[in-house]
């Protein structure tokens, strides 16, 4: 499940970079605190729900 997840945010982080323009390592940050804050959040979700 979870690694659906990343997959799903990586897909979306892509999407994001084609819309944004030629600055990849903006991109490249910005992708990579999304994905960040995504696995945090699914961690944290993860978790609450085992205990």
């Amino acid at each position: 499940m979870q690694s659906f997840v990343f997959f799903a945010s990586t897909s979306k982080a892509t999407l994001l970079i084609k819309g944004l323009g030629p600055i990849p390592i903006v991109h490249s940050i910005l992708v990579f605190a999304y994905i960040s804050r995504l696995n945090f959040n699914a961690n944290s979700y993860g978790s609450l729900a085992n205990k």
